[in-house]
């Protein structure tokens, strides 16, 4: 029950607080009505924004300046009810000022003008009588009583329902003598009222009026439903609110002759909706509205109101479209407008030569323009768009044609080997309308080619190689593109460095030959060895082609993050994936992430390399994941999503354990990481077939470490064991003299992929 409470204020005098320099606004017009022998209305206007509440000024007849009698801490309010001592027949002086600041501190405004009344002349403390009750609707009942009082303080109101006990509704200030709204009663419900008049502190309290008996109406259902159509799938809504008691109310829809359905609901004490979206365009509908509320946990509706009818209006397409190139791959787009009820606009786009329009984007709502890249050089292209809402679409715009601009075209990453023959012919979107093409920065052993446009040669450096091409067409538009040239070796077996001096060793004795800058396998300089559940399996990196990649794999393996992750991921003859996830026994956990790194595209994604997973859409989205393509998905992966790294190879044997874990019978499980559902979708299972249906984490294929590993490894052979015999010593090769004589011992070197070279060393026993 929502009643007005009275504050009993004692009379005190205070000296006024010095105004500071920024104070409110002052208020105006004061007003003082007496309403008993201690009580008077205040009202005035209120022009301040910034108060805090009001200081109230009194003091006893009309010639003394008057003087602080209480804060009020009540701002935007224009009216208070003051209380003080008996002061029958007296004359009281009122003035009023606003105030902000801290307590203590207060700033206040200039008073307003100076009030003088005088207090009812004589003191009564009777019961009210004549008390009256009026049903205004289904929770709203008007109270009213004859104030036969002077001297309260207020009035305490009392009900009950039925014969139940009496409970206090509230109390009201002095003064109140009629027509008094009082709210929040249950529906239809017969309630009892008695009101008496109270004063002092403990309160003292008359007798009570005589008791009054009426009954709210039952829950009351809205009426008068309008439904207005706002043009393109939007409808508003209104009607008339009948009930004092609801929590909200209810739309229902429904097209058709079909059942009613909930279109949904809005607050208490709303008569009408902003405009509501979604709806079918050019269709016929019909709706109703009751009103709601919750009783016990549960919610009590109304009937409904009459059903209203509205038709919704056809979404209107965009106008005058415009296009116009920017460069050899995109052209901006604009168009007008004249939708107000758009969810967004889709683009479309057809290339010539083709049948089918593709959608190229889609953009928000109110958005009249929009940059088409990822074109073809030299193309022309049919445009159109059109609007949507949640259900469905405009009519297109009328088509508009673009030629982009010419320009480079082709594979600007070309895989490429160091020593082996490159051909690479420059593209260009209309030959015919080239002025020059000019290229620079080409690494030593290529040469260009101007008359037929051929970039050709033996490349002998290693690394990653930027060329620059400049082309300039006969309308004087210049493209600048760059070629990038990520040359690694092919596998081959290792090389011979220097020769092995003679050595000379004493029966008895050994002594130790160092094999450093012996051997050597220049394909391989660096490499990994990936120990899993199913077996090993090295990976040759590419550390001078992509040096970003390599860095940021050894980064994870360095600091053993990939140690318990598994391979989450296993398309049957596609890839094998990994470095996402692990298992610790218990919990799903993601590997911890690094920063995303930058595409370095180039090494063609054929069987037995191994690339960065990302992000589809993203081409610099890489982190930990990696996968080893198990069979050639260059036409896939070369330029996808940027093209995916290649930053290394599975060596020799290896393959034999990556084909074992793609061979593997795999399934679609849905588990919790990190507190949240995941979806693995070809995860494979170290069983025999068919994968279970629930995953057993233990038999997962897991990934127990990283580490370095040699690029070469070491055998020795002695041609007459009788006179010296040899040992491999990490790098060194011991030999050990037996008898007088002459021999040689054979050392070979065996690379990563199992290919082998080998060198004597003579050795002479004095």
């Amino acid at each position: 029950m929502h009643l007005r409470k009275t504050l009993v204020l004692a009379l005190f005098l205070a000296g006024v607080v010095s105004v500071s320099a920024k104070a409110p606004a002052a208020p105006s017009n004061l007003r003082v009505k007496p309403l008993g022998v201690n009580s008077f209305l205040l009202e005035w206007n209120d022009n301040a924004k910034d108060e805090k509440g009001w200081e109230i000024r009194a003091i006893r007849g009309k010639t003394a300046r008057p003087v602080r009698y209480q804060l009020v801490p009540y701002p935007d309010i224009t009216s208070y009810v003051v209380i003080t001592n008996e002061l029958p027949g007296e004359t009281l002086s009122f003035q009023l000022a606003a105030y902000n600041g801290t307590s203590g501190a207060e700033t206040l405004s200039k008073p307003s003008s100076i009030v003088t009344t005088r207090a009812l002349l004589k003191s009564s403390f009777n019961p009210p009588t004549n008390a009256s009750a009026l049903t205004l609707d289904d929770g709203r009942i008007r109270l009213g009583w004859k104030d036969l009082a002077t001297t309260e303080h207020g009035y305490k109101i009392e009900y009950k329902t039925g014969s139940g006990k009496w409970k206090v509704l509230g109390t009201t200030n002095p003064g109140v003598s009629f027509s008094f709204p009082a709210s929040g009663f249950e529906p239809a419900t017969r309630y009892s009222f008695r009101v008496r008049a109270f004063k002092g502190n403990p309160a003292s309290h008359t007798a009570y009026s005589n008791i009054v008996t009426t009954t709210t109406m039952p829950f009351q259902a809205p009426d008068t439903l309008v439904a207005k159509p706002e043009g393109e799938g939007a409808i508003t809504f209104s009607w008339k609110d009948r009930s004092a008691v609801e929590g909200g109310f209810e739309l229902q829809w429904r097209s058709g002759t079909g059942d009613f359905t909930s279109l949904g609901e809005v607050g208490a004490n709303f008569t009408s909706t902003t405009p509501i979206k979604g709806f079918s365009l050019d269709t016929e509908y019909q709706f109703r509205i009751r009103a709601l509320r919750t009783v016990n946990s549960s919610k009590v509706y109304t009937g409904f109101s009459n059903v209203a009818s509205a038709k919704t209006v056809q979404l209107s397409n965009p106008t005058n479209l415009a296009g116009q190139p920017i460069s050899e791959s995109s052209v901006r787009l604009t168009w007008d407008d004249p939708s107000v009820m758009e969810n967004g606009f889709e683009i479309q786009a057809l290339e010539a030569g083709t049948t089918d329009y593709k959608v190229l984007d889609t953009v928000a709502a109110n958005i009249k323009e929009y940059t088409a890249t990822g074109l073809s050089p030299g193309k022309v292209y049919d445009f159109r768009v059109r609007a949507y809402d949640l259900f469905a679409y405009s009519a297109f715009s009328p088509a508009v044609q673009v030629t982009t601009r010419d320009g480079i075209t082709g594979d600007l990453d070309p895989a490429v080997f160091w020593n082996t023959s490159f051909i690479y012919p420059v593209g260009v979107s209309r030959p015919a309308q080239l002025a020059s093409l000019e290229v620079e920065g080409l690494p030593s052993g290529l040469v260009y080619q101007s008359s037929s446009r051929t970039i050709s040669g033996t490349t002998v450096e290693e690394g990653v190689k930027t060329v620059t091409l400049k082309a300039t067409f006969n309308d004087g538009y210049v493209v600048t593109r760059s070629l990038v040239l990520r040359v690694i070796r092919p596998p081959a077996a290792p090389v011979v460095g220097a020769a092995f001096a003679p050595v000379e060793v004493l029966a008895g004795s050994s002594t130790p030959v160092s094999m450093t800058g012996k051997f050597s396998d220049p394909d391989a300089t660096d490499a990994r060895r990936v120990t899993t559940t199913l077996g090993s399996f090295d990976i040759v990196l590419y550390p001078l082609a992509t040096p970003g990649t390599v860095a940021n794999f050894l980064s994870y393996a360095n600091a053993g993050r990939y140690d318990g992750s598994f391979f989450h991921r296993s398309p049957d003859g596609f890839v094998v994936q990994g470095g996402g996830y692990i298992h610790d026994g218990s919990v799903f956990s993601e590997v911890p992430k690094a920063p995303s790194i930058q595409n370095e595209p180039g090494i063609s994604n054929t069987a037995g390399t191994v690339a960065m997973a990302k992000v589809g859409g993203f081409p610099d989205s890489a982190t930990s994941e990696f996968f080893v393509s198990v069979n050639n998905n260059a036409a896939n992966l070369d330029d996808q999503n940027g093209g995916f790294t290649v930053f290394g190879r599975v060596a020799g044997a290896g393959m034999s354990v990556v084909n074992a874990i793609n061979a593997l019978p795999r399934s679609n499980y849905t588990v919790t990481v990190g507190g949240s559902s995941r979806r693995m979708e070809d995860v494979p299972m170290d069983v025999v077939a068919p994968a279970p249906d629930v995953m057993d984490p233990t038999k997962l294929v897991k990934v127990t470490s990283v580490t370095a590993v040699p690029s070469l490894r070491y055998e020795v052979s002695t041609g007459n064991p009788a006179v010296a015999t040899a040992t491999v010593n990490g790098s060194t090769v011991d030999i050990t003299g037996v008898a007088a004589g002459n021999t040689t011992v054979q050392v070979k070197a065996i690379d990563l992929d199992g290919e082998m070279v080998s060198q004597t060393i003579p050795v002479t026993v004095p």
